[in-house]
């Protein structure tokens, strides 16, 4: 057996095409093509030729053998195999003048060798020419004959069951046959080729040689298929029929492709019959006969993926394993020849190099003992001329240091004498520059002691007055038991105060519950009304008399007295309304009652003679009025006390809160781990905010995932620029990779492992994850490795931005406990806000059932285990609801005033 022989050929680039080629190809004895790319091995063939190629070399390795193959009764195949334009039909079958294919090449071969051989054999030749266009197998020679199916004859060879078979005796006949059949072949204009090939074509040449000698004839076959080329529709543009023609192609050639694969990998059933072009070539891919691929490529970078599934195929052809012919034996034979005669070209170029390299030794040897001579003479011209330079220069230093000595010694008498009268030049400069520098060392001798003197003398003083400070502040320790008896005495001597100013008398509402302080109170505040609306009608029955004593006085008849009492019943009506609030605050105050005696006692002074003031009607009033005074004072002094104890327990909450929410913002300062979602990835990064809380940065982190490096920047965010914060996993980068599948349930069992972040286990993260709008279609989004960094970083971007945090879309709850018994704006609040009905339960259950008149956001999050972003929805819909009121307290202290505003936001 042997492999199946593969050879590649590189077209050259057309007019108009690149020219920058992406393929190393080697056609030499390694025989390679490699696509230059990264990570891009070698592809090694049978043979392979570059874009400098000729149709008579490739003949010559291809063709030739395969004719003297079918001569002596074997079958031969030759198919060429690539994309579409990369010139398949050319080296197979082109006409042209000094441009022949393999086709016409072979033609020509078979009748020479017929000519060659008419005396010694009788050679018959029969032609078939069928293509397979869309899976049918057509008749080129006779265009009515379609629909054609394959039958297999006795010796086991595919056949064409009712095609045309023509006996041909000259090479004019045979070739005008072909180009009838080139002419009924179906082609088309694509972008990648002006005349694409849309179908397989196959011409099946028929050899029958019948010995003259009287020996059994033998009959061999040669097969010349032209497959279509595969393309990629959205290069080579083809629409309507040649989309079809495209994809009936590229399947064929698929199912090729298969085959190839399981005869390599040996597998067991071959898919021959899942296309006609595989059945068709059965023969040759099984192992009968020589078979011989050319793979025809492109050389541009444009068509480099293309480029690199036909290497790969022909990687693969060539393991499939086929049965040996005559031919294969006599390539075989003549390989080994060639290299038996390289070896002996090699053996007697070495023999005839060791020849050269022996005399060249010779002559080498017997120059070396010359060259010593010529050695040996000249070092002992050199010693003597050594020793002689050397006498010489001993002779010349010596004589060049006595000069220099003399030299030296001149000088140095020249300088000296040059020093003394500089000397005796400046003498009495020296002599005032040294007593100047004495005195100025003297002078700051002097300043030092005295600074030493002065420091010494205040350090003294600063002694002795830290001990009389000492002395001063010693006291003895205090005594405990008598600071606690006097402070029980200030306690006791308080409780008397108290008792004095209450008359001496306990109230009577002590030691009552505040549930029952409240009932009390209600009670007390429907008698207050009661009476208020006696004194009201007492009021006005004392208007009415005073008017009618006005008008007697005033002598008006009937008819104006009339009129004047319609006049005065509607000026009572408008002033039905003062008249209650004044009653109310005559309830409320003591002051305001005198007042409103008093007013009235000028009111009827006032008036004419004649008019008089019900006295016993005041005093009626007064006596509804005076009994509950003292009840209703104890009873608002003592919701005061209350009210103050809850007042000042909420503005510790609020400014805990308060306090809590800065600890988040210096928290976010520093920065924490979370996960950046891309389109592609999900990655572990680290955000923070800048000091001056304006921009917002992503960084990454180092190669352990621990470490930010806080100069690498991926992201950088200011906060002006943000328009939206959507809450979940609803951008497109989160639906790219989990879906639009509703979220998971919320409430998840405490202290449950969470796995790693990663694009299959994202959508278990969707309460920890935010998507933060920059700019129009821009988004950056985060996961929150824990709870606590996902409510700090909404609680900071709401306190930044002022945007209020928003989910994606509403929750579906309806399959959640407690979900009937919600009304439809609890419903409505908890799919809203992706609230669990069993939450907001709590929430009401912990918050509106308390005994408290204050509530902050501090106490719904603690008491229902929200966080901060639902406990502020929760207390908007509490106070939509009426069932808590917002209101506004002030707290003075010293200069300063705090503010306290339940149920206010985050803002």
């Amino acid at each position: 057996m042997s492999n199946i022989k593969v050879c590649a050929r590189a077209r050259p680039p057309l007019q108009g095409e690149d020219k920058n080629f992406a393929l190393e190809v080697e056609s030499g004895s390694e025989a390679s093509i490699r696509i230059k790319r990264d990570g891009e091995p070698k592809c090694f063939f049978s043979r392979v030729w570059g874009v400098n190629s000729t149709q008579e070399e490739i003949f010559d390795a291809v063709g030739a053998p395969a004719v003297n193959d079918v001569l002596e009764g074997f079958n031969a195949t030759i198919f060429v195999y690539g994309q579409t334009g990369t010139g398949k039909t050319f080296t197979l079958g082109c006409t042209k003048s000094g441009l022949e294919g393999i086709q016409p090449r072979a033609i020509n071969a078979l009748f020479k060798k017929k000519e060659a051989l008419q005396g010694v054999k009788d050679i018959t030749l029969t032609v078939e020419y069928i293509q397979l266009y869309r899976d049918a197998i057509l008749d080129l020679l006779d265009v009515t004959k379609d629909k054609l199916n394959i039958r297999t004859s006795p010796e086991g060879e595919p056949t064409i069951e009712g095609n045309t078979i023509t006996t041909v005796d000259t090479a004019a006949q045979f070739h005008n046959l072909v180009k009838q059949g080139d002419k009924n072949r179906t082609t088309a204009n694509t972008r990648l080729n002006s005349s694409s090939s849309r179908s397989h074509s196959c011409l099946i040449t028929t050899v029958c040689c019948k010995p003259k000698d009287g020996t059994p004839p033998v009959r061999g076959r040669l097969y010349l298929i032209d497959l279509a080329g595969s393309e990629r529709v959205s290069k080579s543009g083809a629409t309507g029929e040649a989309y079809k023609e495209a994809v009936s192609i590229n399947k064929s050639l698929t199912v090729l492709g298969t085959c190839v694969y399981g005869l390599v990998n040996g597998e067991k059933h071959i898919p021959y019959r899942d296309s006609k072009l595989t059945r068709m070539l059965q023969h040759c891919l099984s192992g009968n006969g020589r078979t011989t691929v050319v793979i025809t490529i492109h050389p541009a970078a444009e068509h480099a993926s293309e480029t690199s599934c036909t290497l790969k195929f022909g990687e693969r052809a060539m393991k499939v394993q086929a049965q040996m012919t005559i031919g294969d034996y006599r390539d075989k034979s003549d390989n080994i020849k060639i290299k038996l005669s390289r070896q002996q070209e090699a053996y007697t170029s070495q023999i005839a190099n060791l020849t050269a390299y022996q005399k060249l030794l010779a002559a080498t040897q017997e120059r070396c003992q010359g060259l010593k001579r010529q050695i040996d003479d000249s070092e002992t011209q050199i010693s003597v001329e050594v020793d002689t330079m050397r006498d010489k220069l001993q002779k010349e230093h010596q004589t060049t240091l006595e000069t220099y000595e003399l030299q030296l010694r001149a000088q140095e008498a020249k300088v000296k004498k040059e020093i003394e009268s500089l000397r005796e030049a400046n003498k009495n400069k020296l002599a005032s520059a040294e007593q100047r520098q004495k005195e100025e060392q003297e002078l700051i001798a002097a300043a030092t002691e005295s600074f030493k003197l002065d420091q010494d003398e205040r350090l003294e003083t600063v002694r002795r007055k830290g001990e009389e400070i000492r002395s001063q502040a010693a006291v003895e320790e205090p005594d405990e038991e008598r600071i606690k008896t006097e402070l029980e005495s200030c306690r006791k001597e308080v409780a008397d105060l108290k008792f004095k100013i209450r008359d001496c008398t306990p109230s009577k509402y002590a030691g009552l519950s505040i549930a029952q302080l409240r009932s009390k109170a209600a009670k007390l505040r429907g008698q207050r009304v009661s009476l208020s609306g006696k004194v009201r009608d007492l009021t006005y029955v004392r208007d009415d008399q005073m008017q009618t004593s006005a008008l007697r006085a005033a002598g008006l008849s009937d008819g104006e007295s009339d009129m004047s009492a319609t006049a005065s019943s509607d000026s009572s009506a408008r002033q039905a309304p003062s008249v209650s609030s004044e009653s109310s605050s005559l309830l409320g105050d003591d002051d305001s009652s005198s007042s409103s005696s008093s007013s009235s006692d000028s009111d009827g002074s006032n008036g004419k003679k004649g008019v008089t003031f019900d006295a016993d009607n005041e005093k009626n009033a007064r006596s509804l009025q005076n009994p509950f005074v003292d009840d209703r004072k104890e009873e608002e002094e003592l919701f005061r006390t209350i009210e103050a104890r809850h007042l000042k327990e909420a503005i510790r909450k609020e400014a805990a809160l308060q306090e809590l929410i800065e600890q988040i913002l210096q928290y976010l300062e520093y920065g924490c781990h979370v996960w950046r979602v891309t389109p592609t990835e999900v990655q572990k990064q680290f955000i923070y905010l800048e000091r001056a809380r304006s921009l917002l940065f992503v960084c990454k982190l180092d190669a352990d995932g621990k470490t930010p490096l806080r100069r690498e920047f991926t992201e950088i965010v200011t906060f002006k620029d943000i328009k939206d914060v959507m809450l979940g996993q609803y951008s497109d980068d989160f639906v790219k990779h989990v879906g639009t599948e509703p979220p998971p349930t919320r409430d998840t069992p405490k202290g449950t492992t969470e796995p790693e972040v990663t694009t299959e286990t994202l959508k278990q993260f969707f309460y920890k994850s935010m998507s933060i709008k920059v700019r129009k279609s821009k988004y950056l989004d985060i996961v929150a490795c824990t709870e606590t960094d996902f409510e700090a970083w909404v609680v900071a971007l709401h306190r930044i931005t002022t945007i209020d945090p928003q989910w994606g879309k509403p929750l579906d709850i309806a399959h959640c406990e407690g979900y009937d018994a919600l009304t439809p704006e609890e419903r409505e609040l908890c799919s809203e806000n992706h609230l669990t009905p069993k939450r907001l339960q709590v929430a009401k259950e912990s918050l509106l059932t308390k005994d408290r008149l204050y509530a902050t956001l501090y106490d719904l999050r603690t008491l229902s285990d929200c966080d901060l972003l639902h406990s502020q929805k929760i207390f908007t819909f509490f106070t939509k609801q009426g069932w808590v009121e917002k209101h506004v307290a002030w707290m003075l202290k010293g200069q300063k005033s705090s503010m306290l505003q339940p149920g206010a936001h985050l803002s």
